[in-house]
């Protein structure tokens, strides 16, 4: 059934104003996060919430007389309609109950109007020279924000917003864990980081045969699936351009089994392995890991399925492997340039979908031509921005020994914006391809 009424409701966005003007102590804390500015269709409307907003923030008393006054000193009076508009605004006693129905109204006329203007963007760039990958990721973008749009909110002040750090900070008091973003499954690790923060970029980089894939998928595991008794299992999304996704899950069967991955590919397999094996075949039936292997590789395919994945499985965190490459669907002058922009649409896409994004990197050789063959900040290859992009920067160190079950590693936090910088001592064991925390010396 089509609709027939207009986009807008003149009697709403007025009993709205006027509930407030009436009420503003007990109304405009809950209307304030749900109506912005722009959700007003009638310019008179809008500026007279606008200066009602000024008066807030301001702590100044909001009635009709207080109101008046701002307005005449910011010459607006006239141009709302003076005192007899704002006369008709508070002319129904009866609106203050239905202030949130009439607020309702307000906004989804708006989001209303705003799915037209986007459908004719969209129309528009369907004529344009921009790509089809463009098009789509435009499209998608504008529908996001205005899904997101009606469950988050801007923050209006810092006085309005106390109360919600308070409770922030009471769970932090109370809960016995200390990790307050998404667990790694490494103890030392989650203490210094207190976990993968939401909104986050994490750049966890290696040079080539280290274990960065290896480290990222015992992550998910640990994230996903081994997780402690009571403890919540996340979602998150891995974004291969490297391996398969047959490839990936036979590392991670073979890295939470405890079985070597030669042995597997050999069929040569005992009958505890085979136990083992089956016990992870069900674990991980029941986990939500999703594995994309055919990405085309460009921030715009990545942020469009991260989008998808956020809204229809609500994912916890988003794992890129690995940023090298990446590369964007245009020429630039230099490879520089091209990770520097990838980088910085990795963190805008942390930011929109507040989660964490762990985007693997790769090492340049210079630490193999120092004598200290410890990695720093600038040995990230091609580097550009992402070492300022970055929230938590984490190198990977690994000293190769023949004939040994497993490896010395080393964990370097470089970087760390709200958080210490240092070293975790790790094992490695390459047959499993998995990371092992260190046991603690007495």
């Amino acid at each position: 059934m089509n609709r027939e009424k207009p986009f807008f409701s003149k009697e709403a966005e007025m009993s709205v104003l006027g509930g407030i003007i009436l009420d503003a102590q007990n109304q405009l804390n809950h209307i304030m996060p749900k109506l912005k500015q722009e959700y007003f269709y009638f310019t008179e409307n809008k500026n007279i919430y606008a200066v009602i907003l000024k008066m807030y923030n301001s702590n100044e008393k909001i009635d009709i007389v207080t109101l008046k006054n701002r307005l005449k000193r910011e010459n607006q009076l006239s141009e709302v309609g003076g005192d007899e508009y704002l006369q008709m605004l508070t002319d129904k006693i009866d609106m203050i109950p239905n202030i949130d129905e009439y607020a309702n109204i307000v906004e989804e006329n708006y989001i209303l109007r705003h799915l037209i203007d986007t459908a004719k963007i969209i129309v528009d760039n369907c004529k344009s020279e921009k790509t089809v990958d463009e098009i789509i990721e435009s499209a998608e973008s504008n529908i996001f924000q205005v899904r997101e749009s009606r469950y988050k909110t801007d923050v209006i002040s810092v006085s309005e917003s106390i109360p919600h750090v308070q409770k922030m900070i009471d769970v932090y008091m109370s809960r016995k864990e200390h990790v307050t973003g998404v667990p790694t499954g490494f103890a030392d690790l989650d203490d210094m980081t207190t976990g993968f923060q939401k909104g986050e970029l994490i750049v966890l980089a290696a040079r080539p045969g280290v274990g960065k894939t290896s480290f990222a998928l015992n992550m998910l595991a640990n994230q996903c699936v081994k997780t402690r008794e009571n403890a919540p299992k996340f979602k998150g999304i891995i974004f291969s351009l490297e391996m398969t996704s047959e490839q990936l899950i036979q590392r991670m069967l073979c890295s939470y089994s405890g079985i070597s991955s030669l042995r597997l590919r050999q069929g040569n397999l005992s009958k505890q392995d085979m136990h083992n094996l089956s016990v992870s075949f069900s674990d991980f039936t029941n986990s939500e890991i999703y594995i994309d292997d055919s990405t085309k590789g460009t921030p715009l395919d990545i942020k469009a399925k991260s989008r998808r994945m956020k809204i229809e499985k609500d994912v916890d965190f988003v794992i890129i492997d690995y940023i090298q490459m990446m590369h964007l669907d245009r020429k630039v002058e230099n490879k520089q340039v091209e990770i520097s922009e990838i980088s910085r649409s990795l963190k805008l896409l942390a930011k929109e979908l507040n989660v964490p994004v762990i985007a693997l990197a790769q090492l340049s050789r210079n630490p193999e031509r120092r004598e200290n063959k410890e990695p720093i900040l600038s040995d990230i290859r091609d580097s550009g921005s992402i070492e300022q992009d970055a929230d938590v920067v984490i190198f990977i160190h690994r000293k190769f020994r023949e004939g040994v079950e497993l490896d010395d590693a080393k964990l370097i936090i470089a970087k760390q914006r709200n958080g210490p910088t240092g070293e975790i001592e790790i094992h490695f064991d390459p047959a499993r391809t998995l990371f092992k925390q260190k046991a603690k010396q007495q």
